[in-house]
């Protein structure tokens, strides 16, 4: 039981840092092992599911607004393409993308404010500027 593992190796854990960390990894560690032995019961991909439930026209929609975002972000300058994915694919909050780019928050806001335009007018058949 991993509980009682932590329990008897409680002589190794680090006083200085919190619980929560050794806790979630457990629990994380138990969630895939779970979903592992129930391989064969597993629920489908969303995708799959997405397949299956939208028509034709609508798929192929979405891969035309997929290719045409592919495009967009392939025109980018790197920052700019590298601002856009820590704040929409990785999720950082402002503040830790400004910290780490050495920029202001505000700065960070404006940017993202001025490329979602601009990807706005791309997606709405314009050219990006």
């Amino acid at each position: 039981m991993p509980l009682s593992g932590l329990w008897h190796h409680r002589q190794d854990l680090d006083p200085e840092r919190s619980l929560k960390g050794y806790l979630v990894r457990i629990t994380r560690n138990l969630v895939v092992d779970t979903l592992r032995s129930r391989k064969a019961d597993c629920l489908p991909l969303v995708e799959e599911i997405l397949e299956q439930e939208t028509p034709l026209e609508t798929r192929l929609e979405q891969k035309e607004a997929v290719r045409r975002l592919n495009e967009h972000l392939a025109a980018l300058s790197p920052e700019d393409r590298e601002l856009l994915l820590r704040f929409y694919y990785y999720n950082q909050r402002t503040a830790a993308i400004a910290r780490e780019l050495a920029i202001s928050p505000g700065a960070v806001r404006v940017r993202l404010f001025r490329l979602r335009a601009q990807l706005k007018k791309s997606l709405e058949g314009e050219e990006p500027q």
